[in-house]
């Protein structure tokens, strides 16, 4: 027998089309069915990949007397977070309001007309300590409707004021100055473990926003933040390393799990999701640049290559996520032991492999609900340098047993495809395809990706959040719109497409319109959508970035309306707050106070473009970026490419040092690719009337040389 979810195509809802429970779809029929038989609603929210969903699904959803007490005494919806984020956001705000906690399945009893009046998470079958088991929540709630509605509709009422508040327009205040980003990125990277990198304790997650918020003030080159990057930059290289030799991270595959169970980064939560391959893509490329760690464009590349393999759609998009159980056992398809390895790769080389992943020293993971607690398999991590990933017997090794993983049972595969999380990827991918060498093809995947979200995302020029096999649905959010308009400023930086760029300003025009709530801010959702009681305005990350402030990144340089500096002050008092929980609200920051002492003169050509700022007393920052796969060498070649020479050309400004980046080689020859800065050290302190900076260069991509430039660079 199947019940209503059958119809659905959201993978997590047609995981539980079999069940016994009479479950509904979030939506009017069913809205209209609670109110005709005066009814509460239950409302059930989890995600196809999520551990702890599965296990209230098996206990309960699936029992025959549990589901006939739900359809008795409630109208069961069921609701995909990920395809509707904003009832999720919503309702998971009012279950922290009614129990301070949060978290997934989000079980939620509503009144007929959508007000939460009691909240929990996961319910098992039957009371365990201090947890009451399912069936006694529901006859505790059919007693409750019965006697004392009246106090279930003041507790609603009050949850309802409640979000009111929290979302009300808020009161517009000063963009932090250059010294107060620095107070606040120290503020917001307090919780550092000096012990094993990261921020906060177990279960501990990468917070990709925090990182890319520290690296921005890392990569500023702002005098005032000196002291802020002497210590941010260490905590940073300290964490990177520590989650790439981690067992947060697929060795085999290359991708990241979804958070570490403990300090250490070793066990983690199997779930693979693609939000997060393409936030830390994104971190490690450019931490390889701004940190001068080349290893860390070494992890982004094994990021970026797990989704172009494991996650990508024939359509070129890309999927959701994998599951974190097999056959209901929590990350079964990852475990070894060393028979394991031996029987796919030896007996000599499994020694070598064990020794340098860590089975040596014997298992580390025991099955969390399914064993007595004693360790019996070991999730791989690096027990070793660097060297280990590249030694040519472990690379063999490691494709040799990710091809035998293949063969054992798979875990499942969310074949949805997310706007906003395909537009994170396709960022992520210009990223790379610009800042790292023979990285072409990665460009191309990201195109593709767009084009399909243009020809299928799209219906009668609405934005939609999610399709499965190639029919989209539900209306797109504001996160979805920014994230979109972001990735199509990075594929055009790039390229020269109409209907990408016809598509970049249809959305940025309908954000304006739809979104916009005249305070300087923007609503999650749009003024047309009906089916929520409170419009959300939202700048903290979840830990995806708010699309406010994805919007004010994507804005730096707009001047008037909704821009980065208004939503900025929109949030200002929230940012002083807690600037960790808005990390990319507090890196658009970055970039504006950055702005305002920016004195430099932007020199722009369709290959580079170079900024120069002062960095101090007697320092010039010369700043460099390239698109796609364009170069400059640092020397003469042998093809005669003019190589690149920066210098002082004001009267009595003598240099005593350039510090140049360590290029990469092509065709063996040097060259510098991406983003990179040189330092120009004058011989005494700089004037303080404007200083002109000379730059000579001949930028080449694989196949041709374009003009040689000189241009004159003017800092006030």
């Amino acid at each position: 027998m199947s019940n209503r979810l059958a119809n659905e195509s959201s993978p997590y809802l047609r995981q539980h089309m079999h069940n016994p429970v009479d479950w509904w779809a979030w939506g009017p029929e069913a809205f209209a069915e609670a109110h005709r038989t005066n009814r509460p609603i239950f409302l059930s929210v989890g995600y196809s990949t999520c551990y702890w969903c599965h296990v209230m699904e098996r206990e309960c959803f699936e029992n025959a007397q549990i589901a006939e007490l739900m359809n008795r005494v409630c109208i069961n919806i069921k609701v995909d977070r990920e395809e509707r984020p904003d009832v999720d956001q919503l309702y998971m705000t009012a279950l922290q309001l009614l129990t301070n906690s949060g978290g997934w399945p989000m079980s939620v009893f509503l009144s007929p007309d959508l007000k939460p009046f009691y909240a929990g998470t996961y319910f098992p079958a039957s009371d365990i300590q201090s947890r009451p088991g399912f069936p006694r929540v529901l006859l505790a709630i059919q007693d409750a409707w019965g006697t004392r509605k009246d106090q279930l509709d003041s507790t609603a009422d009050d949850v309802i004021d409640a979000l009111k508040k929290i979302n009300a327009a808020p009161t517009a205040g000063p963009l932090p100055d250059i010294e107060q980003i620095g107070d606040l990125a120290l503020a917001a990277a307090a919780d550092f473990d000096t012990t094993f990198g990261g921020f906060g304790s177990a279960p501990k997650f990468p917070r990709e926003t925090l990182l890319s918020a520290l690296l921005a003030v890392c990569d500023s080159h702002e005098h005032q933040l000196i002291d802020a990057r002497k210590v941010l930059a260490p905590r940073l290289t300290q964490t990177l390393f520590a989650m790439a030799a981690g067992g947060i991270r697929d060795h085999l595959g290359g991708g990241f799990h979804r958070y570490s169970t403990d300090a250490r980064w070793l066990v983690p939560h199997f779930e693979i999701m693609l939000y997060d391959q393409a936030m830390l893509a994104d971190v490690y490329v450019r931490a390889a640049a701004i940190l001068d760690e080349p290893y860390f464009a070494d992890v982004a590349r094994g990021i970026l290559d797990f989704v172009l393999r494991e996650l990508t759609a024939p359509s070129g998009a890309f999927y959701t996520g994998l599951d974190a159980e097999v056959n209901a056992r929590e990350g079964q398809n990852y475990l070894w032991t060393p028979a394991q390895i031996v029987e796919v790769v030896g007996t000599q080389v499994a020694q070598m492999f064990c020794d340098a992943y860590g089975l040596s020293d014997g298992p580390n993971f025991a099955d969390p609900h399914h064993s007595d607690g004693v360790p019996d398999s070991n999730v791989l991590f690096r027990n070793g340098p660097v060297s280990i990933e590249r030694d040519e017997t472990l690379t063999a090794a490691r494709v040799a047993l990710r091809i035998a993983r293949s063969l054992r049972d798979q875990p499942s595969l969310d074949n949805k495809i997310i706007t906003e999380w395909n537009a994170m990827m396709i960022h992520a991918l210009v990223v790379a395809a610009r800042s790292l060498p023979d990285a072409q093809h990665y460009f191309i995947a990201a195109k593709k990706a767009m084009q399909y979200l243009l020809q299928t995302h799209f219906s009668d020029g609405q934005l939609l959040r999610s399709s499965v096999d190639l029919a989209a649905r539900h209306p797109a959010t504001l996160d979805d719109h920014a994230a979109v308009l972001r990735a199509l400023d990075s594929l055009l930086s790039h390229t020269d497409d109409d209907a990408m760029r016809e598509a970049r300003d249809r959305v940025h025009a309908s954000i304006l319109q739809d979104f916009g709530d005249g305070s300087g801010s923007l609503f999650l959702t749009s003024a047309a959508q009906s089916d929520l009681l409170v419009r959300q305005r939202i700048a903290r990350d979840s830990p995806l970035p708010s699309g406010n402030a994805t919007f004010a990144l994507t804005n730096l340089d707009s001047k008037a309306g909704i821009n980065a500096e208004s939503i900025v002050r929109a949030f200002s008092a929230q940012l002083q707050r807690g600037p960790d929980s808005l990390c990319t609200l507090f890196e658009a920051a970055v970039h504006l106070a950055s702005r305002e002492t920016n004195k430099a003169v932007m020199q722009q050509d369709p290959h580079v473009r170079i900024t120069a700022r002062r960095d101090g007393d007697s320092v010039v920052a010369v700043n460099f970026s390239l698109t796609r796969q364009s170069h400059l060498h640092p020397r003469p070649t042998a093809s005669g490419a003019r190589p690149l020479i920066v210098a002082f050309a004001s009267p009595g400004v003598e240099l005593l040092q350039a510090v140049l980046p360590v290029p990469s080689t092509i065709n063996s020859e040097q060259a510098f690719f991406g983003d990179f800065t040189i330092r120009l050290i004058s011989a005494k302190a700089l004037p303080e009337s404007p200083i002109k900076i000379t730059a000579a260069y001949q930028a080449c991509d694989d196949t041709t040389c374009f003009e040689p430039q000189s241009v004159v660079l003017t800092i006030d």
